[in-house]
Order: structure tokens, then C-alpha cells, then sequence
């Protein structure tokens, strides 16, 4: 797809004519960073499927892990039936098919060599405190695992799968890619948006103008890159027609 706009955004200009679009591009989205955020709506099937649409791209462009809020560090991620055990069990309220969708990531990603991990605390510590006792907690221990594993291997990428509310770029809260940042190793932060993401999960402006946009143009899948300061992402991409919804 060619791009459709070419009018930047800033503030002072957000309607929808500023929309930029270009066909979705891993190569460009990642660019010369060693490690990407992949926020996902935990409820959303259509999110999981880009992520298998993307799996192998992302091998091909030098990723070699895959590091997932799903599981406590430590899992051992070998065993496909006790891999889906564990989803059903603890992620299968996000809705039918969800469990089934990340295991299916898993198992993709151990075909094209790629190394999974779990990056949570563990589960008696997260079941026995609050969210938000929790939330800096994680996303700093995230941080400290990424970096651990960048720094151990050069040659390392790696891809994180977490829920957006873990990354991003806001004046109000630290996430996980900005622990990442400041330990010295820059990221990049792709969110979804498409599909069947619930349309009242969509918050910020950016995507809000996407979503319109996608649906002013019938627009088939691309990304958009966001600029604005205080963000969600580093790049928008739309994962299908909202008549798919």
C-alpha cells in the first residue's frame, strides 16, 4: 500500500486528515533496536493472529526471543500440553480461544528457533497483592530480565509480548520499556488496534483516529507512526477491516 497521507501530526493539528499510512513493515517498525514491545489485548483474538503473522518476519529480521507476560519466570515452556494447562488456567476467563491463541504463538515460535520465556513475578506473589502493588514491581523486573538477556548475548533481539498497559510513553507512569531505556537499551513499542479489540478499550487519541480512519476508508491492514509525546506507541498497526469485527 502506498502511503495514503503525508501530513505530519502534531498537536495542534488532530483530525483525521493528518493520518499517515504506510503497509505494515517489521523491518522499519524495528529498525535498529535490539528489543520490540508487542502490547496485546488479553481479550482480543485478532491481536494474537498478527503476532503469528509476524512471528516469522520478525526471525527473519534477527529475533531470538520471545519473552511473555503469560508466565512466572522460571516456566519451563518445553511442554506443550502443561503450556496450555497453564493458559486455561489462568488466562482462559480473557475469552474462548484465548488460551489456544497463545499457545499456538508458543509452538510457532519454538518451530522457527526462537527461545520463549516467561518475564512475571510469581504467581503466590501476584496473587497475593494488588495490582497496582504490583504493577512497577513487574514492569521493572521485565526491564531487568530484557536487559539481562541483551546484555549476555550481542547478538540477541528480543520481542516482548505483554498487555499494553506495560508499555508505552506517558508523563505519569513508568513502564517497562522506559525501565529498559534508562538501564540503556532503546526499544520499540507497536500497538494493535483492528479486529476484535474491543472499540471502548481504544483510549488514545492516536488510535481513536485510526480507528476512524480505517473505517472512513475501508482501509485493508497498515501502520501508522505515532509522534506525539505522550503516547501509547512508537508505531499503530491496523490489523484488518472493522467490518470483521
Amino acid at each position: 500500500m502506498d502511503e495514503i497521507k503525508d501530513i505530519p501530526m502534531n498537536e495542534n493539528n488532530l483530525g483525521i486528515e493528518s493520518i499517515k499510512t504506510k503497509s505494515v513493515d517489521y523491518r522499519e517498525i524495528l529498525g535498529d533496536s535490539r528489543a520490540i514491545f508487542l502490547s496485546d489485548d488479553h481479550t482480543s483474538v485478532s491481536v494474537k493472529d498478527e503476532i503469528l503473522r509476524s512471528l516469522a518476519e520478525l526471525s527473519e529480521l534477527g529475533i531470538t526471543d520471545l519473552a511473555l507476560e503469560m508466565f512466572p519466570i522460571g516456566f519451563d515452556l518445553s511442554n506443550d500440553k502443561l503450556n496450555l494447562d497453564y493458559l486455561e488456567t489462568n488466562w482462559g476467563d480473557k475469552g474462548e480461544g484465548i488460551a489456544q491463541k497463545y499457545n499456538q504463538i508458543i509452538k510457532q515460535a519454538h518451530d522457527l528457533g526462537i527461545s520463549v520465556w516467561g518475564l512475571d513475578i510469581p504467581d503466590d506473589q501476584y496473587k497475593s497483592q494488588s495490582q497496582s502493588e504490583t504493577f512497577s514491581a513487574r514492569n521493572q523486573q521485565w526491564a531487568n530480565l530484557i536487559k539481562n538477556r541483551l546484555d549476555s548475548d550481542k547478538n540477541s533481539k528480543v520481542a516482548v509480548f505483554c498487555g499494553s498497559g506495560h508499555s508505552g510513553y506517558y508523563f505519569y507512569s513508568d513502564r517497562a520499556n522506559n525501565f529498559l531505556q534508562r538501564m540503556g537499551h532503546d526499544s520499540v513499542v507497536v500497538n494493535f488496534i483492528g479486529g476484535d479489540k474491543p472499540v471502548d478499550g481504544i483510549s488514545s487519541p492516536e488510535e481513536k483516529k485510526v480507528q476512524q480512519y480505517a473505517t472512513d476508508n475501508q482501509s485493508e491492514r497498515f501502520m501508522f507512526k505515532d509522534n506525539e509525546k505522550s503516547r501509547s506507541s512508537d508505531y499503530i498497526v491496523f490489523t484488518e477491516p472493522l467490518d470483521n469485527i
